[in-house]
């Protein structure tokens, strides 16, 4: 989609399931409609973002720990540990499947297999949390964004006992 924002003309395209959001430095429209098919050509090849590019095409296993050494820094030691250990179980099902290639039904499968191993809904949602920032590190985020979490049980704290229960 090309649009105009502050007298210069933009473009809002998907390629692939990434969005790709740029300015074309250009306030002719005849222009902006030719880098836009040129910008669409480049994200169809896959050289218009290529930090970002370059993170989604990763083995799950190598882009989980770039992506925990990266958060090593804006983490607390223990969020740190806790992520690190939510980890351990996304990359043995996923292993070597880039993120790119990911979709909606893997996750959906992979909490399937959490729930039938045993795993609470509180668990795995966390798990689920920790893959959907790394999508959004990938902008991959719209795999994840129909997925509604897990309901989760909160069990009952119960109520106070009056003084005369006490005694008793």
């Amino acid at each position: 989609m090309l649009y105009k924002r502050g007298g210069r003309y933009w473009i809002d395209i998907t390629v692939d399931g990434v969005r790709y959001r740029q300015s074309l430095e250009t306030k002719n429209w005849q222009e902006a409609k030719q880098k836009e098919k040129e910008r669409i050509q480049q994200a169809t090849a896959g050289r218009l973002n290529k930090r970002v590019e370059t993170f989604a095409r990763l083995a799950f296993g190598e882009a989980s720990d770039k992506y925990l050494e990266e958060r090593r820094g804006s983490l607390a030691e223990s969020s740190y540990k806790k992520e690190k250990q939510l980890l351990v179980p996304l990359k043995r099902f996923f292993e070597a499947n880039p993120i790119r290639k990911i979709s909606n039904q893997h996750v959906l499968d992979y909490r399937q297999a959490r729930s039938n191993s045993g795993v609470g809904p509180v668990i795995i949602n966390m798990e689920v949390a920790v893959l959907g920032r790394m999508f959004k590190k990938a902008r991959r985020w719209q795999v994840l964004a129909e997925l509604k979490p897990l309901r989760q049980t909160v069990s009952s704290v119960g109520r106070a006992l009056e003084p005369k229960q006490k005694e008793r």
